[in-house]
């Protein structure tokens, strides 16, 4: 509802598309008992865990309850029951050096993910170095500053987050505060919903609190590695050392799974369009049973 209108504010069809198609693509009927189990009812129980950190979905499942009509039933289950199609592609950089080759996943590389990731190197690279992406005098005494606030969450000579001693006592909300403050500082700007859900593990329901303080320990690990490579960096690669850090991957996963603009429905490649979702074949509806 807008606050200011007092009017409904309708949310776009591909941001309820894209939100249905991640969370059941890729699910499978399996044998229970004796008995198939309904694709319908699992797509019904998994939108209705979603809709608990996607409130607009509520609509949907009240709808989906009262459909009756097995025809009915069968389209919903047809338009979501795919697969993800994962395009592989090279990029070769070459130099007068040497020959850098990077096997890409395709089908991620436009993604709201990558989108997001992109607007942080940009402003990662922006905050670290000067004007000629150099680290000067004026860099290191910002990225000093940074830190400074960051050691808080360490032990003695930064041997890890101190889980022992935040357990059980730790306002958790007001620690996820602070170190979403001081990843802002770095560039890497969070919202309060992407960060929750990343603590949560990229699961739609919520996690339990010791699993949230672990996933916080695992990502102010990697922010304790962004420190040390910057302070150790030779080369103008920061872009580097943001990519090769996995939490901050997930943390990226987790910010995009808010995103309501774009599709990632397909990727242009080679001059043409390729679509990220098909029809699942029997061979990929056997390998989802065995696993």
């Amino acid at each position: 509802m807008d606050y200011l209108f007092y009017e409904p504010i309708l949310i776009s069809f591909d941001e309820v598309n894209s939100s249905l198609q991640k969370t059941l693509t890729n699910s499978i009927a399996l044998m229970k008992n004796g008995q198939q189990e309904d694709l319908f009812e699992i797509y019904k129980q998994e939108i209705h865990t979603l809709s608990l950190k996607k409130p607009y979905l509520k609509s949907l499942t009240a709808q989906l309850d009262n459909i009756t009509d097995i025809n009915l039933k069968s389209q919903f289950v047809r338009a979501f029951n795919l697969d993800k199609n994962n395009f592989i592609g090279t990029i070769y950089d070459i130099t007068k050096d040497n020959i850098i080759v990077d096997v890409l996943n395709l089908s991620d590389v436009g993604s709201k993910t990558n989108m997001v990731k992109n607007n942080w190197t940009y402003s990662f690279i922006k905050t670290v170095s000067n004007s000629n992406l150099e680290i000067d005098e004026a860099s290191i005494t910002k990225i000093n500053d940074i830190e400074s606030a960051f050691k808080g969450f360490y032990g003695d000579k930064n041997s890890g987050f101190r889980k022992d001693v935040y357990k059980g006592t730790v306002n958790l909300e007001r620690a996820s505060d602070e170190i979403r403050n001081i990843l802002n500082d770095l560039g890497i700007n969070t919202t309060e919903n992407g960060f929750n859900h990343y603590l949560d593990g990229l699961e739609t329901s919520t996690a339990d609190k010791d699993l949230r303080i672990e996933n916080l320990s695992n990502l102010l690990s990697s922010v304790n590695y962004l420190f040390k490579s910057l302070k150790t960096i030779t080369t103008k690669n920061y872009k580097d050392i943001l990519n090769s850090q996995n939490e901050i991957t997930n943390l990226a996963k987790a910010e995009s799974f808010f995103i309501s603009e774009g599709s990632d429905a397909s990727i242009f490649s080679v001059g043409k369009s390729k679509w990220v979702y098909s029809n699942p074949s029997y061979l990929s509806n056997k390998v989802k049973r065995m696993e």
